[in-house]
């Protein structure tokens, strides 16, 4: 059984939804977080989403306008350099924390104090939706580009237009706990009794 797997798949295919194909043919039962054109996987994402964190940390009224949360292999903050113009102008000191360590309560509190995060990790954007945050994301991989409640993208805009995109949903976390409990019971009535 896959629970909330992901995959980035031809990088040439800049869609919101992915043909799976074969690509998880090896699991008796898939719930995948990459929206896609095939209906026999489920949505369920990852289920991080499960913890009375988000619940405690999405009523906290945010302290700051933008964070960064950047992915640890892949730095996001030398993209917003020009000599840190972008940096100075949108951000000061910028404030800036990683995909790094295990501690989610450090990472959903530091995300929870922005009103908008900058982020191209898949947890980054996710987490910040989840928290009712405003999410743009830099996309280096097409794994990003599958969200079902998708963020703002960086392109040629630049910055200030993808800044405005960006949006608040209404329900991402109702929607993902009932994707991840619907599974659950799902596969409890499947294979209970394995």
């Amino acid at each position: 059984i896959a629970w909330g797997v992901g995959a980035d798949l031809d990088d040439s295919e800049k869609d919101t939804t992915y043909p799976l194909g074969d690509f998880f043919d090896a699991f008796d039962e898939v719930g995948t977080r990459i929206i896609q054109k095939e209906d026999h996987h489920h949505w369920v994402p990852c289920a991080s989403c499960m913890s009375p964190l988000f619940q405690k940390l999405r009523a906290t009224k945010p302290t700051r306008s933008i964070g960064i949360y950047e992915h640890l292999r892949v730095p996001l903050t030398p993209h917003l350099g020009g000599g840190g113009r972008i940096r100075a102008k949108y951000f000061g000191k910028y404030p800036v924390n990683s995909n790094r360590g295990n501690n989610l309560e450090e990472k959903l509190a530091y995300i929870a104090s922005f009103e908008t995060i900058l982020t191209n990790s898949y947890h980054g954007v996710y987490w910040a939706t989840l928290l009712g945050r405003k999410v743009v994301c830099f996309a280096f991989k097409n794994g990003l580009f599958t969200f079902r409640h998708a963020p703002s993208y960086f392109g040629n805009g630049g910055l200030d237009a993808a800044l405005e995109q960006a949006v608040v949903y209404p329900d991402p976390l109702e929607e993902s706990r009932a994707a991840n409990l619907g599974f659950y019971t799902d596969m409890l009535g499947k294979y209970g009794d394995l």
